[in-house]
């Protein structure tokens, strides 16, 4: 295992000096790497440093040769397809499964090149078609053969891809003819822009990069179009553009245009949005399943759903009881169909325990759009009994391909168990099947965003349910400088994608993800010094991210004098004043929230603290006998009330609150019990003071340190200002640590 690490960590300090064309350095490493490790490519390794050998020992006889900055960057290029090659050797012999999957692709066939591969799929196609000729006795049979032996090789030729070296130029080009060509198969196409995506993804390879952006370019075809927008977005490697001049070149063509930029918008937030997926399901068993159960009238016995009687004594007995039960269903049903709309993956919880079938025990298997006639499911469509349902849920739920075939290899356990009356019905037409989260229109399913959006859950399940996932680099993964924050990628630095960088940024800023934000910020070239702008810079700021409190006050100042009406602008430079200590200019911004929204007891909760640190003590009581009056049992409220009363000598009132607090079933804070020790020792009560202190100082890691830190900072004029001297202090300290 420590081989392999050092061997990993050698090749890419050479691919590092690669990308920064550090061609000389590069090679002494490459040749003691290989001396070690890879003596069978020698041979190969020294004809490109006899010729680096040979370029430098002329430059250094002084001979003028128009030609070498072009030797130069072909070697730059020859030693980096060699690394590459290594790495990608390495990467397929140190893992017995993609070692299997390599084998096993090149043993089933005695040639994989393009022309070959051309050639079996266009005849696929052909055989199709004249499937339609034969008697219908005829066609089943061997339609089963056809599409089973097609499958078969579709599944070869995705790991061949996968664990393909670099290609050609050649290569590549041959590969955009055949993926634009209306003789492929359109499933055929899709699956190849797959497996190219997953090859490219795990050691960048130029031509495949480039092949993505043709075909992405200049396809009619959406379904594949989008899955060549998401291969690219995903392979393109900002740290290859000195080792590839044209890399940029071809990102700033392609953000010239205004839909590629409208979906490079797009396909960045529907990310965080695969990102959510586990959190989404949580919210849907916890909040919504419940209702929708409690809401219908089936039961889940151990047999399967049982319809249950309407004429039951508890109908009779509470008839408006299944009423607000279809409400809240109603209501739930409302809450998914809109999380869906928004871009939620509502499936992945249900589907994620349906992925342990043999099925997707075929890595191709998790990438191949849904098609009926799937040797792995053409079966189960063929069965008469409940093929309605099959087929209109498959039709019209957003399910992704992935969750598709989960449906249907999950119908002896899952749709049989329908009650028969239900069925019937299906059957029969009477009733439509509507899946949960509402049914999608045709016209809806063709949109980009919506295709791009289930290639996303597909992708998002595989890096996440595939028992081989490890292997894979994961672009889901959350690191530094994560693979699906493309607006951080230095390639679409000068392009006119940064027309677009704003709307990311507020996205991003609304879900309060500050670190990607900062990410994307930095990557802008100049943006605009708007409205979202100095909110964006003032938020960061204000949690240390980017500039500091005094650079926060300046932004949300100016972001004020552009729109002076805003509330939350106001609040956020309320905050920011009181974090700096400018108490007067934050009491301020609260007091004219308050007067904007008189009802609002948080802006007044504020407006109360900065009184009681201006020392305003009876202004603050005002509000907060009216907050308490009215909120009695909030223990926020409470708990600002008892420490103002405190700070104004009001220690009876202050030790009642106090003590109710702790009485109450809400967990006082550690802050809590300081200051109720405080106002104990204002009183002149030192042994229930210091008790508190104790009890503070075992709610705290490294407590007595805590302890002391607040007397001598937070607290310590509040200490002065009460009689509590320096020695009265080192007392107490001393006291509590016997």
């Amino acid at each position: 295992m420590i081989n392999k690490t050092m061997k990993e960590k050698v090749l890419q300090e050479i691919l590092l000096l690669l990308r920064h064309q550090r061609l000389g350095e590069a090679f002494v490493l490459t040749e003691n790497y290989m001396l070690m490790h890879q003596q069978g490519q020698m041979e190969k390794f020294n004809a490109l440093k006899n010729d680096f050998q040979l370029m430098t020992d002329y430059w250094l006889r002084g001979y003028n040769d128009p030609m070498r900055q072009k030797i130069y960057h072909r070697l730059l290029h020859s030693l980096y397809l060699l690394i590459a090659e290594i790495d990608i050797n390495s990467w397929i012999k140190d893992n017995p499964y993609l070692k299997s999957i390599s084998q096993t692709s090149r043993q089933s066939r005695s040639e994989w090149s393009v022309t070959s591969i051309r050639h079996e799929l266009e005849e696929f196609v052909s055989e199709s078609a004249l499937l339609q000729l034969e008697p219908d006795h005829v066609r089943t049979a061997r339609a089963e053969k056809l599409y089973s032996g097609h499958q078969q090789y579709l599944s070869h030729l995705f790991n061949y891809i996968i664990t393909s070296r670099q290609w050609k130029e050649s290569v590549a080009s041959a590969f955009i003819d055949m993926l634009l060509s209306p003789t492929i198969d359109a499933i055929d196409q899709q699956l190849i822009v797959s497996a190219v995506t997953l090859s490219a993804m795990q050691t960048f390879d130029f031509q495949k990069v480039r092949m993505l952006m043709e075909v992405y370019r200049r396809t009619a075809d959406e379904q594949i179009r989008q899955r060549s927008l998401v291969g690219w977005v995903l392979s393109i490697d900002d740290t290859m553009f000195l080792l590839y001049e044209a890399l940029p070149t071809m990102v700033k063509e392609l953000c010239e245009d205004e839909r590629c930029r409208e979906e490079l918008t797009e396909i960045q937030m529907q990310f965080f949005y695969c990102l959510d997926a586990e959190k989404d399901t949580r919210k849907i068993k916890d909040e919504i399943m419940p209702d929708l159960m409690n809401g219908n009238n089936l039961k889940i016995t151990p047999h399967g759903l049982a319809e249950i009687d309407e004429d039951s004594l508890e109908a009779i007995l509470y008839p408006d009881k299944a009423e607000q039960n279809m409400e809240r269903m109603e209501q739930s049903m409302h809450r998914m169909v809109d999380m869906q709309k928004q871009g939620a993956d509502i499936y992945f919880g249900g589907f994620s325990q349906m992925k342990r079938f043999p099925f997707f025990s075929e890595i191709s298997n998790w990438f191949v759009p849904y098609y009926p006639q799937h040797p792995a499911v053409s079966s189960i469509l063929g069965k008469a009994r409940g093929k309605n349902f099959l087929e209109i849920i498959t039709r019209v739920g957003a399910f992704c391909d992935s969750d598709k075939y989960s449906f249907v290899l999950a119908y002896e356990q899952v749709l049989e168990r329908i009650p028969e009356s239900m069925m019937k019905l299906i059957d029969e037409g009477e009733a439509t099947p509507i899946p949960v989260g509402g049914e999608i229109s045709k016209a809806e399913q063709s949109e980009p965003a919506f295709i791009r959006r289930m290639y996303l859950q597909n992708l998002y399940r595989f890096y996440r349910l595939f028992p081989m996932r490890e292997v894979f680099r994961n672009p889901f993964r959350k690191k530094v400088k994560p693979d699906y924050l493309i607006f951080a990628n230095n390639l679409f630095n000068h392009t006119d994608l940064q027309k677009n960088y704003m709307q990311v940024v507020n996205f991003l800023m609304k879900r309060k993800l500050y670190d990607e934000t900062l990410l994307v910020m930095s990557n802008a070239d100049e943006m605009d010094h708007d409205f979202s702008y100095y909110v964006t810079i003032g938020t960061l700021s204000q949690h240390g991210l980017l500039g500091n409190l005094a650079e926060a006050e300046r932004c949300f100042v100016e972001a004020y004098n552009i729109k002076p009406e805003n509330d939350r602008v106001v609040y956020n430079l309320g905050r920011v004043y009181f974090a700096e200590g400018k108490y007067d200019k934050a009491h301020m911004a609260f007091d004219m929230l308050m007067k904007w929204y008189p009802d609002h007891k948080g802006y007044q909760l504020n407006a109360a603290v900065c009184l009681s640190r201006l020392s305003k003590y009876e202004d603050a009581l005002k509000l907060l006998y009216k907050l308490n009056y009215e909120n009695s049992d909030d223990i926020n409220v409470n708990r600002v009330l008892a420490w103002t009363l405190t700070l104004a000598g009001k220690y009876d009132q202050a030790k009642k609150l106090y003590g109710d607090m702790l009485n109450s079933h809400a967990e006082p804070t550690a802050e809590d019990i300081l200051n109720y020790g405080q106002c104990m020792w204002f009183s002149g009560q030192l042994d229930g003071a210091k008790a508190l202190f104790v009890r503070f100082v075992n709610m705290k890691d490294d407590g007595m340190k805590a302890l002391r830190d607040e007397f001598q900072s937070e607290s310590y004029k509040i200490l002065l200002s009460h009689g509590i001297s320096d020695f009265d202090i080192q007392l107490m300290l001393d006291a509590i640590s016997l």
